[in-house]
């Protein structure tokens, strides 16, 4: 099986950097894979004692085939530093596995994204691989339910993995812009991963937020393409303590335990389980404040 290269996105959290590194790390195919660690730049003087300690860190670290660290001089943020790094490691690698430092995962994590990987490399209906997936108490799966996985237009960023040829189609600048958000047929039908993702993007065109993420959920609406995630997830996002940069404290999103599961039992067609979607839905729409506020904010 061909290894995919990792690439881990640091900033300011040496505690949490320390905790997904050593997750990564117990990870059996963590000695024979390459890592690349991508340390933005400090946006601000009260940054830049944090993000020394961060790359004092990684400059010590061990147990893997290959690490290269990139040390971005200036504050590129999130979003310009995922796109340009991801598409940096993507100019000599085919495919590639992504974390950011909240993302702690499970020690069959490399297993499962690498097999994954090879097994939908040439299926144009799948743009990307979730480790993550959120937990029982969020997302009810039908007991019936024979696979390991199911698949969503709605993309993740907790641990993910694409493909060169996925990652090279993505409009960045949301060229048809203007079309989309006139076509209300259109918005019902990226909204089928969420009612959020539309307000998400209309928030990214206003310049309310700098989203990569949105985009790349976006892409795979367009292109009429899917994520596939587990059933259970191989991620525990461990930024929610209020230090990340788009995440308030909560506990919400808590795993009791993680996938340990080497190769997961697969769906032998690529459909979208009715009742998993309508679940998966349900979660991301939110209540009916939630729907009143995105109604509001459209007038």
């Amino acid at each position: 099986m061909k290894l995919s290269p990792i690439v881990l996105f640091v900033y300011n959290r040496p505690e949490h950097t320390q905790e997904t590194i050593e997750a990564l790390k117990r990870n059996e195919l963590a000695a024979f894979s390459d890592l690349y660690i991508i340390s933005d730049g400090a946006k601000s003087n009260a940054d830049e004692k944090a993000v020394e300690s961060v790359r004092k860190l990684i400059g010590n670290i061990s147990g893997f085939n290959k690490i290269e660290l990139i040390k971005r001089e200036n504050n590129f943020g999130l979003a310009k530093n995922t796109i340009i790094g991801v598409s940096q490691v993507l100019d000599y690698s085919d495919r590639v596995i992504v974390l950011e430092d909240d993302d702690f995962s499970s020690p069959q994590f490399l297993n499962y994204m690498n097999f994954m990987l090879s097994y939908y490399k040439n299926e144009d209906k799948i743009f990307s691989i979730s480790g993550f997936s959120l937990p029982n108490n969020l997302l009810s799966i039908p007991k019936d339910y024979l696979f390991d996985i199911f698949f969503s237009s709605r993309a993740s960023s907790w641990g993910w993995a694409t493909w060169r040829s996925k990652w090279e189609q993505v409009d960045w600048n949301i060229s048809d812009y203007a079309n989309f958000i006139r076509d209300k047929q259109m918005k019902r039908r990226f909204e089928l991963g969420g009612s959020d993702l539309t307000q998400m993007l209309i928030n990214w065109k206003k310049g309310l937020n700098n989203s990569w993420s949105i985009r790349w959920c976006y892409a795979h609406f367009k292109n009429n393409a899917y994520c596939v995630h587990p059933v259970k997830s191989y991620i525990q996002n461990i930024g929610h303590d209020g230090s990340g940069t788009h995440c308030g404290a909560s506990n919400k999103f808590n795993q009791t335990d993680l996938n340990t599961i080497k190769i997961p039992m697969m769906p032998r067609t690529i459909d979208i389980d009715t009742q998993i979607s309508k679940n998966f839905k349900k979660f991301y729409d939110g209540g009916l404040k939630s729907k009143i506020t995105r109604f509001i904010k459209n007038l």
